[in-house]
């Protein structure tokens, strides 16, 4: 049964939880990245605890609070999925060491501008890997696991098939720019997401379990709706 938090507590989440999480825990991350690796760690880990918190008292739906028997597989999704990306950037120093380079960085410019380019560079990769998953059936067949999910909550976003994983390793999550120039991004205009449209259309028995959803794209099934997914 849930509880339903405080209204002045849920008014201090809803409109303090942003800027607090971007000025404090990114200060921190800023003032101890120098000098504390393993510090950077534990405030990112802080973050996480705190961003879940922060959702379960300011839900989009309050019945995306509870569980659909899906919280084991999606904590192997999030385990699986951020550690293969965690060996995926410890490997890019090896890489780049052999890799012919055809664009030189600019390292002249400073710091903060080189950041921001980097988060245009990186948001057009996944933009466009997604962009092409909802058009092309073998990425469709990767992809839907991402939209398999019957409710929205934080480990949404690392439900994804260890392939399309891999295929998206050049992520980049930030700018809405992308969406609407392929076309893609949707505005709801105050209309709330029900419930039942979440999941993949036309696939209301999708797979649940972790090892299903893993051999499900090698099955000869028909894919339908890709671009409405």
């Amino acid at each position: 049964m849930l509880i339903a938090p405080n209204r002045s507590v849920e008014i201090a989440v809803r409109y303090a939880f942003v800027p607090l999480l971007a000025i404090v825990g990114g200060g921190a991350i800023v003032a101890l990245a120098p000098i504390s690796k393993p510090g950077v760690v534990v405030v990112v880990f802080a973050a996480l605890v705190v961003s879940f918190v922060a959702e379960w008292v300011v839900p989009f739906e309050e019945a995306w609070n509870r569980s659909r028997d899906d919280r084991m597989r999606d904590a192997v999704h999030a385990i699986v999925n951020e550690s293969s990306t965690a060996v995926g950037v410890l490997t890019v120093p090896a890489v780049v060491g052999v890799a012919p380079t055809f664009v030189s960085w600019p390292d002249g410019v400073p710091f903060l501008l080189q950041v921001l380019f980097a988060v245009v560079v990186l948001d057009i990769g996944i933009t466009v890997v997604h962009w092409w998953s909802h058009r092309n059936d073998w990425l469709w067949r990767f992809h839907a696991v991402h939209h398999s999910v019957s409710r929205m909550y934080g480990f949404n976003g690392l439900v994804k098939h260890p392939v399309h994983q891999a295929i998206e390793t050049a992520a980049g999550l930030f700018l809405l720019i992308w969406d609407r120039l392929l076309g893609t991004f949707a505005d709801p205009a105050g209309r709330s997401v029900a419930v039942d449209e979440l999941g993949v259309a036309g696939r209301s028995a999708y797979p649940v379990g972790y090892v299903d959803q893993l051999r499900e794209p090698f099955r000869r099934t028909i894919r339908t709706d890709r671009l409405n997914a």
